[in-house]
C-alpha cells in the first residue's frame, strides 16, 4: 500500500509543468502563484502519453528589457538547469509576445524535434532569442 501511494505521488508530481521565470539579472526563479486547476499539468496529454519521462517547463521573461537585460536573459534561456535537469528551448509560438516560452528536458529535444517541425520564430519579437 505504502509503494502505491509512493508511486502516485511520485507520478503526480512528476506530471507537473515547472513554472519558472527568468528576471532581469538571468536568475531562475521558480513562480509562486497559484495555478488554476488543471494548468501546468502533463496528465491525460498526448505528449506525457508519448513521452511518460519528459519534463516540461513555462518560462516567462520580462516584457521589457534594457539591451544588457536582453543579452542575461537570452544566455540563460540558451542554457539552463533546474534540479538537476538541463532545458532546452521548445517553443513559443504567439505567446513569445507575452514573454512566455515551453522548454523540456534536453533528453527530449532531438525525439520532439524530428516529431514536430519547428514554429516559425519573428526576430521582431522583443524576448525571442537567437
Amino acid at each position: 500500500m505504502t509503494t502505491t501511494n509512493t508511486k502516485k505521488a511520485k507520478f503526480a508530481l512528476d506530471e507537473l509543468v515547472l513554472q519558472l521565470e527568468i528576471d532581469r539579472e538571468g536568475r531562475i526563479i521558480r513562480r509562486t502563484r497559484s495555478m488554476v486547476q488543471g494548468e501546468g499539468k502533463l496528465e491525460n496529454t498526448l505528449l506525457s502519453a508519448l513521452y511518460p519521462d519528459i519534463r516540461v517547463a513555462t518560462v516567462n521573461i520580462p516584457k521589457q528589457m534594457e539591451m544588457h537585460e536582453e543579452v542575461r536573459v537570452h544566455e540563460t534561456m540558451a542554457n539552463f538547469r533546474h534540479k538537476g535537469v538541463e532545458y532546452v528551448l521548445a517553443g513559443a509560438s504567439g505567446s513569445a509576445k507575452e514573454g512566455k516560452f515551453y522548454f523540456v528536458d534536453r533528453k527530449f529535444s532531438p525525439v520532439l524535434g524530428r516529431r514536430f517541425p519547428p514554429l516559425p520564430v519573428s526576430n521582431h519579437v522583443s524576448g525571442c532569442p537567437g
